[in-house]
């Protein structure tokens, strides 16, 4: 049975709901809506949460689809929380761990929502927008999406995919005061991880000139150098922007970060009994809670150092390095 599509302007019937993706009709653009009542983002990504909940017979049944401009409505007269702080990366570097310790204590964290993502990537359904109806539909977007659920939520964090580092000032018009922090780790334990999952970031993905790559030598690039090489692009925008309101975090520096300078970074305190519950959802594995954690990052040091050691040192060691050097000349 196909589902029933009801195309929804009063607002007063998506109580409850979450936007789950955005997308063109016509001239219009809508945003899809996932009916979430109680439910609370504990997963790893927004994605799994979304896709359960999708797979239950009242969503196979029912869906609620909105223009855009009706999260304006909700903004005004129902506004979300606002952002406590914002998690950036440059993949595979611990920022999952990050925001499942937040989950686990009660606070609202939303992990890679793909409605932000899409606005952030400014593809082709957004190819004449302005930044400033772009930054007002992400402060509508963040707003929706933070909605609380159990009406305890403190705080409300944010974590991105690995690119919006690079739509960073569009955010910060978006959200100026709200401190960020950039996750980096050691290269080649980054690119062992990549490794061991083939397409995640795969060539043509991006657009070349988003990531600081001309067209004529994208052409000829191989995979490899191209992953090297958006790595390094990423790293080099956390680093020109951290000065405001960003602070930088080594993977080796997690989980005590967490509740440390992140924590005084962000302006939280957490108390004893949620330390500890942080600490026991971190002795499982961010991706995998069913699996016990265990540091893989000298075993990853050793399967990948030969196959890019060459491409690492030319294209992203030096800013690895400069990340390091600002990082440890901070208070």
């Amino acid at each position: 049975m196909a589902a029933e599509v009801d195309v929804v302007v009063d607002i007063s019937r998506l109580e409850g709901w979450v936007p789950i993706r955005i997308y063109p009709q016509g001239p219009e653009l809508m945003v899809d809506w996932c009916y979430l009542g109680d439910e609370t983002f504990i997963d790893p990504f927004f994605s799994i949460t979304i896709e359960s909940l999708l797979q239950e017979p009242f969503h196979v049944l029912f869906r609620q689809q909105t223009p855009i401009g009706v999260l304006e409505e909700l903004y005004l007269s129902h506004p979300g929380m606002n952002p406590t702080g914002l998690i950036f990366h440059m993949t595979k570097c611990g920022s999952t761990a990050i925001t499942q310790a937040f989950a686990s204590v009660g606070n609202l964290v939303l992990s890679e929502a793909e409605p932000l993502e899409m606005l952030l990537n400014r593809g082709p359904m957004t190819p004449n927008i302005s930044d400033e109806q772009l930054v007002s539909w992400l402060r509508w977007m963040v707003s929706a999406l933070g909605q609380r659920r159990t009406g305890a939520e403190k705080h409300y964090f944010i974590k991105f995919n690995a690119f919006p580092i690079t739509r960073l000032p569009m955010l910060q018009r978006a959200f100026p005061k709200v401190p960020w922090i950039f996750v980096y780790r050691d290269p080649i334990e980054v690119l062992a991880s990549l490794d061991e999952l083939p397409g995640c970031m795969m060539r043509g993905a991006i657009r070349p000139d988003a990531v600081g790559m001309d067209a004529a030598s994208f052409s000829n690039m191989s995979q490899d150098e191209y992953l090297v090489r958006l790595l390094a692009h990423y790293c080099k925008c956390g680093l020109r922007w951290h000065g405001s309101c960003g602070r930088l975090v080594n993977f080796r520096e997690l989980p005590n970060a967490i509740w440390t300078s992140i924590a005084k970074h962000f302006n939280v305190e957490f108390t004893g009994e949620e330390l500890v519950a942080m600490q026991r959802r971190l002795s499982f594995n961010a991706k995998r809670p069913q699996e016990k954690y265990s540091d893989d990052s000298e075993s990853k040091r050793r399967m990948g150092a030969p196959r890019w050691r060459e491409l690492a040192t030319k294209w992203i060691e030096p800013v690895y390095e400069q990340l390091e050097a600002a990082r440890t000349s901070l208070p």
